[in-house]
């Protein structure tokens, strides 16, 4: 087994890898047209502003390379290069907080005009992540900016190129949240770039430590709380797991450019947990994800964008994850994991 450096731990995996971006395809178009309206949405002047407009995925998901946005700056605002990505849930036309990710600026180019006196500028934000079907929200800005005044988010007049769009036209679907919260009557200006994927559910696992109790692969399947439920062991040595669950799945697609894990699981006491994926190359697992688990149900991603073949069989196209849970020294036994889901996604 290898530890991979080059994740983010945060509360998506977003892999840093080399994706070809020639290969993805335009997923949602908001334009990059703008009305010359912007909303501020970066320290120092504005740390608390939140900017986020929706989008729809409609296929079983999307695994995401690319966050492309214009927008314009005070002219002593210094940009920190790096961005806070954010996603959220629908929670009934408002999103609902979810999740934040760092991801790196690609270089921003200036794109020759210019509004209030300021110049456009391009941004490329990668951000490999996994979006499963439904209404979402996306926002960014710069926590680490520095100098004074704000960046601002350009906008376009009522485009929004999905079917909210068409069906709820009173207002345009984008919301700013600093102390209140309110529909801005614009969109945001930004395209999203990736893979429209299918999921592959897994065909069979082991419990390699501990014992289960109830669950079978059909619980693997879905997010329904029908749980694999595993009892805790005591291992031989503190190096070992006291849950250790192996999942397999089979990949129709063996070379994607990119591939996806998704797992969702709760530990009833503070253990660690750790997701590792089988490299078929390497004939090693690498360890994707490490932290102290929840003691409710939490949703763990992993996106791989380089290398995404080594991970499957291509003789038969199977694909192994393994999911482990270890004492931290823990005094007694009577604990366990509870895994809901433990799937795949794959560019179609």
């Amino acid at each position: 087994m290898r530890t991979k450096p080059s994740y983010w731990m945060t509360g998506v995996i977003l892999a840093l890898g080399a994706t070809t971006f020639a290969q993805d395809q335009l997923l949602w178009d908001n334009a990059t047209i703008t009305t010359s309206n912007g909303h501020a949405h970066s320290p120092p002047a504005f740390p608390a502003i939140r900017h986020a407009d929706d989008f729809v995925v409609a296929d079983e998901a999307w695994i995401v390379t690319r966050f492309i946005t214009d927008n314009i700056h005070d002219t002593l605002w210094i940009p920190s290069g790096v961005c806070e990505v954010f996603e959220w849930r629908d929670d009934g036309d408002y999103p609902r907080r979810d999740q934040i990710d760092q991801v790196w600026v690609l270089p921003y180019v200036a794109t020759g005009s210019s509004y209030f006196g300021r110049a456009e500028y391009r941004w490329t934000m990668r951000i490999n992540g996994l979006f499963e079907t439904g209404t979402r929200w996306l926002g960014y800005r710069d926590p680490l900016a520095q100098g004074s005044g704000t960046s601002y988010w350009l906008e376009v007049l009522n485009r929004d190129s999905g079917p909210d769009g068409l069906t709820r036209p009173g207002w345009y679907n984008s919301v700013s949240g600093g102390p209140f919260i309110y529909h801005s009557g614009y969109n945001a200006e930004w395209q999203l770039y990736g893979f429209r994927a299918n999921v592959a559910r897994p065909v069979q696992f082991s419990v390699t430590r501990g014992a289960r109790i109830s669950g079978g692969v059909l619980s693997l399947f879905e997010s329904d709380d029908d749980y694999l439920i595993v009892q805790a062991r005591r291992p031989s040595s503190v190096s070992q797991p006291s849950v250790e669950v192996i999942v397999e799945g089979v990949a129709e697609n063996r070379t994607p450019p990119v591939l996806a894990f998704r797992a969702e699981a709760f530990a009833t006491a503070p253990a660690i947990e750790r997701i590792d994926l089988f490299n078929v190359v390497a004939n090693e697992w690498v360890r994707l994800r490490e932290m102290q688990a929840d003691e409710t149900d939490r949703v763990l991603s992993i996106v791989i964008s380089e290398g995404a073949r080594d991970y499957i069989r291509q003789s038969d196209g199977v694909m192994r994850a393994r999911i482990s849970y270890y004492d931290p020294g823990l005094t007694n036994v009577g604990w366990g994991a509870a895994i809901d889901r433990a799937v795949w996604f794959l560019p179609r």
